[in-house]
């Protein structure tokens, strides 16, 4: 099992951020939000979304149960 690397994972997360920021300046662009794009764009959005919410509820669990 690989080690820790939490700088990489840090940077990983960052980029998550860094391609939203990119994405929500495209969004506004003219032409780009035809209703299949936004189809897209919104359905993987709230993929992610649900994703990162479960990520972080588990993530809370996991640290909570280790602490105490």
């Amino acid at each position: 099992m690989p080690g820790h690397d939490l700088k990489k994972l840090e940077r990983e997360l960052q980029s998550v951020l860094d391609l939203s920021g990119e994405l929500i300046k495209l969004i506004y662009k003219k032409g780009y939000t035809t209703p299949r794009e936004f189809a897209l764009v919104s359905g993987v959005t709230e993929g992610l979304l649900l994703q990162l919410k479960t990520l972080t509820t588990v993530s809370r669990d996991i640290v909570q149960h280790a602490g105490g």
